[in-house]
C-alpha cells in the first residue's frame, strides 16, 4: 500500500522558478522531471558530496542544478532532508527551471532495525510527487511540456560530474526508440516495463543513479520498499537496459574519494 501519510515536498524549500530555452534537446516531451539524489552518506569523501567544492568555487550540487535547468524540465532535490540548500544567484536567474526539494518515501513498516531505504527512497519520493501532481504539468513553467503528460524520471546524483544535459543527450536516442516501439508493437504494460530502466554501465557493472525510470515501475518500487528491500540493483536489473559508459566518463561517474573529486575535476579542466 501507498505511504499516503506525509507529503513528500517540503513546504518551506519549494521554489516556483521560471522557464528555460531547451531547444537544443531533443525528445523533452517524454521527459517528467529531474531528481539529484544528494543525501548519500560520504565517508570516504570526508564530507557531504553535495556541498564539494569544484574549482570553480561552484558547489557540486549548484553545479549540478545549474546544468539539469538546461533541459526545461521540473528539477527535484532529494537530500535526505539535510537542508542543502541551491545558490541565491541560481534561485533568482529566469533561466532556472522549476525547484523543490523532497523528502524520502518513508516505508509503511519501519522497525528500529530498518535500514534506511537511501536512493530507490529518493525515486519513489519523486515519482510519489509526479504522480500526484499529474506528471509535470503542475510543476512546469513550459506551456508546451504543461500540456504533454511526460512518462520518465531522470536520476543523477551527487557521485558523479556527470551532468544532466550529456546524459540526457546519451539516454534519450533509446528512450525514444524504446516509446516508439511500445506503442507500435502495444506491448502490454508487463511487457513495456521489461525496459522500464536505462542507465549507463562500466563493464556490466550498472550505475542507476545514471539513468532514466519510467513512471509505471512506480507502484513496484513502492511495494518492494514496503516489503523492507533496499538494494537498487535487485530492484532494477528485472527491468534495466544498460548502455556503456562513454570512456571519456569513466573518471567522473563514481568519485567515492578525494582523489577521485580532484581527478575528475582535473579532467573537466574547471
Amino acid at each position: 500500500m501507498t505511504n499516503q501519510t506525509n507529503s513528500t515536498i517540503d513546504p518551506d524549500t519549494t521554489d516556483k522558478l521560471g522557464s528555460t530555452d531547451n531547444s537544443d534537446f531533443y525528445g523533452l516531451d517524454n521527459l517528467a522531471a529531474v531528481v539529484i539524489v544528494a543525501g548519500g552518506e560520504s565517508k570516504r569523501m570526508g564530507s557531504a558530496k553535495a556541498q564539494l567544492s569544484l574549482p570553480s568555487n561552484e558547489r557540486l550540487l549548484d553545479y549540478h542544478v545549474r546544468h539539469a535547468s538546461q533541459l526545461g524540465v521540473p528539477i527535484m532535490i532529494a537530500d535526505n532532508e539535510r537542508g542543502f540548500t541551491v545558490d541565491q544567484a541560481l534561485l533568482l536567474d529566469p533561466s532556472t527551471a522549476p525547484l523543490l526539494h523532497i523528502k524520502d518515501y518513508r516505508p509503511t513498516i519501519e522497525t528500529a532495525d530498518s535500514k534506511p531505504a537511501g536512493a530507490l527512497a529518493a525515486i519513489a519520493s519523486a515519482m510519489q510527487v509526479l504522480t500526484e501532481l499529474g506528471g509535470n504539468r503542475a510543476l512546469s513553467a513550459n506551456e508546451s511540456q504543461a500540456s504533454s503528460t511526460p512518462e520518465w524520471l531522470m536520476v543523477l546524483s551527487c557521485d558523479s560530474l556527470i551532468t544532466a544535459t550529456d546524459l540526457w543527450q546519451v539516454l534519450q536516442p533509446v528512450l525514444t526508440r524504446n516509446t516508439a516501439k511500445a506503442k507500435a508493437q502495444n506491448l502490454s504494460p508487463d511487457d513495456s516495463q521489461k525496459q522500464s530502466v536505462i542507465c549507463l554501465a562500466d563493464a556490466d557493472i550498472p550505475y542507476p543513479l545514471l539513468g532514466v525510470y519510467h513512471l509505471a515501475v512506480y507502484p513496484e518500487l513502492i511495494n518492494y520498499l514496503d516489503r523492507g528491500e533496499r538494494r537498487v540493483i535487485k530492484f532494477i536489473e528485472p527491468l534495466y537496459e544498460l548502455l556503456p559508459l562513454p570512456l571519456e566518463w569513466q573518471q567522473l561517474a563514481n568519485l567515492n574519494t578525494p582523489d577521485d573529486f580532484k581527478t575528475a575535476c582535473a579532467q573537466l579542466s574547471f
